[in-house]
């Protein structure tokens, strides 16, 4: 089985930055250089593709999640009274509450559990219920809303909530120190600080992540519908972040990918589509083509069967950036300019959608060719790394 290493930056100073640095955005701080993960040496003398197994909550405060959990998801498939009564509405209340909590996720010690007691409420009873019937339209959208869920990263108004708790209390804080004259706490808010606030742990010790990753798997292991919409949000979550993603995250991601291509052999023959029909735009940054470079690569050290098809898959995509890049008769290079179809396309785009260009047709087909091509030697360079790096890992 695959293993995943971390191979540091060149210069040395690379430390790899995890997801407890998410509250940096949010609080100015300087960015931290971060290190290159390669998945280019997978062997049983490192980490083992193996999805941890999820801790659970003490029973005392598990057990009636559980409960809760089972008669919401059972009212979804058989009736309950009739309807406006008192508890076919507590019923509704519930089941709104639970798509609340999967949507916001602002609770994480409480989304770590409903993630859990899906998967084993009833004995298993509830995902049976769920994996047994995609017609269901309320089990449908409880399930959307579990394959949508990040549970790597805090959500903003979480952070900001944090934020705004710590600021008060720095701002308390100060207004204490002013009366005893000792010097004031530091204005800036160090990241640290944030990572010990409770709130955040069930994302930072990756609880609610193995939470998920346990019942995405259970699901397309009941019932082979889900490979495609499993498949889909594991690669989402495995391709959407650089180079600064932790090894802890990445490392979780292909393994629930390859226990998915173990259990359910149906999913194997939905990956590679899922692969090529989300691989970045020709024109988008040069490191986030690389990263999704580097998953494909990873994917084939457990699924040597797509080998074929993800090398030539990226020699497709090396070519279409390299057709971009037109050499003169003098020797320049350049971008290969749209043509004028392509522009006009894009005013009518922003016609339909009732966007004030203000500009006319003409300017805006002249300020969309500067964007994509106007950076000059820039623009042909990053698409010249693009070719190099993408077909040396090939």
């Amino acid at each position: 089985m695959g293993t995943a290493v971390v191979e540091d930056a060149p210069d040395g100073d690379g430390t790899g930055l995890d997801d407890r640095n998410v509250a940096k955005s949010h609080v100015g701080t300087d960015s931290i250089p971060s290190a290159h993960i390669m998945y280019h040496s997978w062997s049983s003398g490192h980490c083992p593709l193996t999805l941890p197994t999820p801790s659970m909550p003490p029973p005392e405060e598990y057990e009636p999640v559980e409960k809760f959990i089972a008669g919401v998801v059972e009212s979804l498939y058989a009736p309950i009274g009739p309807v406006g009564s008192s508890l076919s509405f507590r019923r509704s209340q519930e089941k709104r509450a639970i798509y609340t909590m999967l949507r916001t996720r602002e609770d994480p010690q409480m989304l770590n559990k409903i993630l859990l007691a899906l998967r084993t409420a009833g004995h298993g009873h509830v995902l049976r219920l769920l994996a047994s019937d995609s017609k269901n339209a309320d089990s449908r959208t409880l399930l959307q809303l579990v394959f949508a869920v990040d549970p790597f990263i805090p959500p903003d108004a979480l952070v900001q909530l944090i934020v705004k708790d710590f600021q008060e209390k720095s701002v308390a804080s100060v207004a204490s120190q002013k009366q005893s004259k000792s010097p004031p706490p530091p204005a800036i808010i160090d990241p640290k600080v944030l990572e010990q606030d409770a709130r955040l742990q069930p994302f930072l010790s990756y609880q609610i992540a193995d939470a998920h990753l346990h019942l995405l798997v259970a699901l397309v292991s009941a019932n082979g519908v889900y490979a495609t919409p499993v498949v889909s949000a594991l690669w989402r979550l495995a391709t959407q972040g650089l180079s600064d993603s932790p090894m802890e995250r990445i490392t979780r991601l292909h393994a629930a990918l390859s226990t998915t291509m173990r259990l359910c052999p149906k999913a194997q023959a939905e990956l590679f589509p899922v692969m090529a029909s989300n691989f970045p735009f020709k024109l988008l940054p040069s490191p986030q083509q690389l990263w999704y470079a580097h998953q494909c690569l990873a994917v084939v050290k457990y699924m040597p069967q797509i080998h074929k098809n993800v090398i030539e898959l990226l020699i497709d995509r090396c070519l279409e950036i390299d057709v971009e890049i037109k050499i003169e008769e003098g020797g320049d290079v350049k971008i290969e300019e749209l043509e004028d179809k392509e522009a006009d396309a894009f005013v009518d785009e922003a016609d339909i959608f009732g966007i004030d260009v203000g500009t006319s047709k003409d300017q805006a087909k002249s300020d969309k060719q500067t964007d994509l091509v106007g950076s000059g030697e820039k623009t042909v360079d990053d698409m010249a790394d693009k070719v190099t790096f993408v077909s040396e890992r090939a």
